[in-house]
């Protein structure tokens, strides 16, 4: 059997069971009829203490910049005017307290403030209700998050820690400077106020809370890894996490684990490779199963051998189960007579997430509020609740999800087979599976001066019974045998698999011979047979 746990899997995610299937598509879930000329900049969810029912705030930038309150069924509630030519330079994150006040805004807009689920207005500062021999400060913009009873504010290079239980209310004598820039703040689930600064990142001691009137915080500096600008760190289950060149790097410690993004370079013939230089030149937002890092087409960061069409790309990593997966919309679909198939028409340029009462995470991009729902990637209106009808398979219209795994099989020498056929497994009966294998070239070359070859060598069935002349059953699974006669030193298989929710698996690929000479090290040996399975 061929391991593949360390292949690429691309619109991929993993069951309860351990096995890959092609992830949801993605429905949209509101019209952008009231957002006028903007367009979506970020957004948060937030359960009304009072009630328990989850509302929505989200902001609006461009000609009519403005902050919105949606219901759960993302009707608006009230929609605040912040001018027009409005551009906020960093996060719109909220800070809520225990008795339901809400604070909210960004670096570059004016603070907000309101009950969660009721209305909300400019916030004006408060006197202090702990004592009145020290003055209060006007509330900044900034990052705000709710810690230990306060809100804390970060503004540029210094932090605002407002009177207990009154977020309006920010002592001069609480207001205390930061070892740099500060770009990000979050609060863990242990608790700790991690601050990711332009020299590092830092916590402050919980402690330092209950000191008395007056805060004395500790900044403790955790990483060395610094954070250059908005939208660069994130938290995640395991703490903060930050980008770099090559993917995504934990800053909860002074001993950082990488975790590599990105495709490995190696021939490809489903879908293109997605070649990304530098991840510092991408934006990383949070989700409720780990990161999402997108690459914005602004950054002009890709490399060559991209389509014309190519916008936004995103991987998300998901923490739990140990796997990442590319996002890639293409509105292509295959046909027998093509070969590349993999266009970016509609990009994910994703600027958030939110949350409904049951924990369905709604993702939000520049125009549209989506969530995992369907069979397709479809942008038409489509209703909220799960569980009403949902309508035949591809009656939406949109473009189906393919999903893919690919990986490159090792030939130890002086093996040089032939492979003869690749058998997958799926249970997307009247749907797509694809399976291509490709090669090297220039055999009497050393290895280190191999290129891949031009020619792609693809199979692809419609998995119904009139077209399928080879079928073997696995409980629910349907394994298709794809004949193929290809000679190489390490060849590189890709299958993808049409639908949402499908099951996807590589049963076995069988080589057989004649072989050729291979050369290795200086030397060439005689082949000999080579199993592969």
């Amino acid at each position: 059997m061929i391991d593949t746990s360390a292949w690429i899997n691309r619109n991929i995610w993993i069951n309860s069971f351990g096995e890959r299937v092609v992830r949801e598509g993605l429905q949209k879930q509101t019209s952008v009829a009231f957002k006028a000329n903007g367009d979506f900049a970020g957004g948060f969810s937030m359960k009304n203490p009072r009630t328990g029912d989850v509302c929505h705030y989200v902001l609006i930038t461009g000609e009519e910049a403005c902050v919105c309150l949606l219901d759960e069924e993302f009707q608006i509630k009230q929609k605040y005017d912040l001018g027009k030519g409005f551009n906020p330079q960093g996060p719109f994150q909220g800070a809520s307290l225990g008795n339901g006040q809400l604070l909210m805004g960004a670096p570059g807009m004016p603070m907000l403030w309101g009950f969660i689920g009721s209305g909300f207005k400019a916030a004006i500062k408060q006197e202090s209700s702990l004592s009145l021999d020290f003055d209060t400060v006007s509330i900044p913009d900034g990052i705000c998050v709710s810690w230990q009873g306060r809100v804390v504010i970060a503004a540029r290079d210094a932090l605002f820690f407002s009177d207990v239980l009154s977020p309006r209310s920010f002592l001069a004598a609480n207001t205390h400077r930061t070892p740099g820039l500060v770009y990000f703040m979050k609060v863990s689930q242990a608790g700790q106020l991690f601050i990711g600064t332009s020299t590092g990142m830092y916590t402050v001691a919980a402690d330092s809370v209950y000191a008395g009137e007056i805060l004395q915080p500790v900044f403790q500096k955790v990483s060395e890894i610094p954070t250059h600008n908005f939208f660069k760190s994130a938290m995640t289950s395991r703490g903060p996490v930050t980008l770099s060149e090559r993917g995504i790097v934990n800053t909860s410690s002074l001993e950082p684990d990488e975790l590599l993004l990105g495709d490995p370079t190696m021939p490809r013939s489903i879908g293109e490779p997605n070649h990304y230089i530098n991840f510092k030149n991408a934006k990383i937002l949070e989700t409720r199963e780990g990161p999402l890092v997108v690459m914005t087409p602004e950054s002009r960061n890709f490399i060559s051998n991209s389509t014309s069409n190519r916008t936004v790309l995103a991987v998300k990593v998901n923490e739990k189960q140990g796997f990442f997966s590319w996002w890639e919309p293409s509105k292509t679909r295959p046909s027998v007579n093509q070969s590349l198939f993999s266009r970016f028409t509609n990009g994910f340029d994703f600027q958030g997430t939110l949350y409904d009462e049951d924990g369905r995470e709604f993702m939000m991009t520049n125009n549209m509020i989506l969530t995992s729902y369907g069979n397709t990637d479809e942008f038409a209106s489509s209703p909220v609740d799960p569980d009403e009808e949902i309508e035949q398979e591809g009656s939406r219209g949109g473009s189906f999800v393919l999903g893919s795994i690919y990986g490159s099989v090792t030939i130890p020498p002086p093996g040089n087979p032939v492979v003869r056929y690749v058998v997958t497994a799926s249970d997307n009966v009247g749907s797509y599976q694809y399976v291509a294998v490709r090669g090297v070239a220039k055999r009497s070359a050393p290895l280190s001066k191999r290129v891949p070859t031009c020619d792609d060598n693809i199979s692809w069935f419609d998995v119904s019974p009139s077209s399928v002349t080879t079928r073997y059953y696995e409980k629910t699974l349907q394994s298709l045998k794809h004949n193929f006669s290809i000679r190489t030193q390490d060849p590189t298989i890709e299958i993808g698999v049409e639908g949402s929710g499908f099951r996807l698996g590589l049963s076995e690929v069988v080589s057989k011979g004649p072989g050729k000479l291979r050369y290795v090290d200086g030397k060439t040996y005689d082949y000999q047979p080579v199993s592969i399975i």
